[in-house]
């Protein structure tokens, strides 16, 4: 069965070339000739776009698309996460105030349609001016959809606590906050998305699943994400504050790692 996976939806660039030209059946005697550019004027040069643009370029994409799905759009079922909890995590950072109104999730919707709803009231830090429309949202929560998104938050949980940008009490915050939402996905999925057989059934909507199909590439990329959640849940990293433990995670990578194989190996040679 063919679904729709989507996480994030890109927007497509139109641009529009409007060429004006003469009309008329020949060169009229008294047309205006082309002025031929002075041979000592400097011609205007044009800096190359190079790997280090594109690299810098991807780094923010990277972060403000993700960053948008996990803490504005409000794209999923909601994560709350009790106000003591918060302002442990702010004080581990040593942050006094956090942004206003976030929209956490414990489990990503399928897609959504790129439209704000609320009218913007000068405050960047208040994240209720991001929001979606959650009528025009497929709510389909897959495990592939939820992998990806868990891979992100802690790559990008690493980057922010092992300073690559530079010591910041908000990135260490950030840090603790994505970490702890992967943590929060991946119990979601073991409770609401597990089989009997120990594998991660394609679909899940509305309390109930939907797709019961066993997909391999649904297995890989959450034995990646849990691989990657179980290695900065060690604590190494530092700035970690979840209740799921780097050996709970651990374990969960070893209960789903033979029947990921067996699956895959049946899949392969049918």
């Amino acid at each position: 069965m063919k679904r729709k996976i989507a996480v994030t939806v890109a927007g497509l660039l139109i641009v529009a070339l409007v060429v004006a030209a003469c009309g008329g059946g020949g060169e009229s005697p008294t047309a205006t000739p082309i002025p031929t550019p002075s041979p000592t004027s400097t011609p205007t040069i044009v800096a190359p776009y190079d790997p280090e643009d594109a690299h810098y370029e991807s780094y923010w994409y990277s972060r403000y698309n993700f960053s948008n799905l996990v803490t504005r759009l409000g794209m999923g079922i909601r994560l709350m996460p009790p106000a003591e909890k918060v302002m442990e995590m702010m004080t581990m950072a040593e942050i006094e105030q956090a942004p206003a109104n976030p929209f956490l999730v414990q489990a990503v919707y399928a897609s959504g349609d790129p439209h704000l709803v609320n009218q913007f009231n000068g405050d960047d830090n208040d994240f209720s001016n991001f929001r979606w429309d959650e009528s025009r949202m497929d709510t389909t929560v897959n495990p592939r959809a939820m992998g990806y998104t868990m891979i992100k938050e802690v790559i990008w949980a690493k980057s922010f606590a092992t300073d690559v940008e530079g010591a910041s009490p908000m990135n260490h915050f950030r840090a603790l906050l994505l970490s702890t939402e992967a943590a929060a996905q991946a119990n979601f999925v073991a409770t609401n998305l597990m089989s009997s057989q120990g594998l991660f059934v394609a679909g899940w909507q509305d309390g109930s699943v939907v797709n019961e199909e066993l997909d391999s590439l649904d297995q890989l990329v959450m034995l990646w994400a849990l691989s990657e959640l179980a290695n900065y849940a060690t604590g190494k990293y530092g700035w970690y504050a979840a209740p799921l433990s780097g050996d709970m995670a651990y374990g969960m990578v070893d209960g789903l790692l033979l029947p990921s194989i067996n699956t895959m190996n049946r899949i392969r040679d049918s």
